[in-house]
């Protein structure tokens, strides 16, 4: 049984999938450890992103659905890129990795400053409801009034 698991798990192929996972873990411990000074410049830009939010209401100024869009997926799709840059068996800059909060969270901030809470609300609301109980005519006799 013990030749058998050697010559399992002493091949090349598991030999490289354990050092992607040590590389995986040194760059994800060395993101970690930025984090905490990180975490300041994340939260003042989405409380920033949300101040914006606050002014553009009071201002009734129309918040833009788009670009809530395009900032919330350049956000997702840097993480996604963060997540396979973890494994990538190539030289990565030391300071790549402590960059992707701040970027997520400048993204985070903007995308806040063009959301709205009633974002879906408003488009549901623009659209003609034909099933709207309260405003249908309830029977033909009515309608012809």
């Amino acid at each position: 049984m013990s030749s058998v698991n050697q010559r399992l798990f002493n091949n090349a192929y598991f030999r490289a999938v354990d050092a992607l996972l040590l590389l995986a873990s040194y760059r994800l411990s060395a993101l970690l450890e930025w984090l905490p000074w990180l975490a300041v410049f994340v939260l003042a830009a989405v409380v920033d992103g949300g101040f914006a939010r606050l002014i553009k209401a009071k201002e009734f100024l129309q918040h833009d659905p788009e670009m809530f869009a395009l900032y919330a997926s350049l956000g997702i799709v840097i993480l996604c890129a963060t997540v396979v840059g973890f494994v990538l068996p190539a030289m990565l800059h030391p300071l790549l990795l402590p960059c992707v909060p701040l970027v997520v969270g400048g993204l985070a901030g903007r995308a806040l400053g063009f959301s709205s809470a009633r974002m879906r609300l408003r488009h549901y609301s623009a659209m003609p409801n034909h099933f709207n109980l309260a405003t249908a005519p309830s029977s033909p006799a009515t309608s012809r009034r």
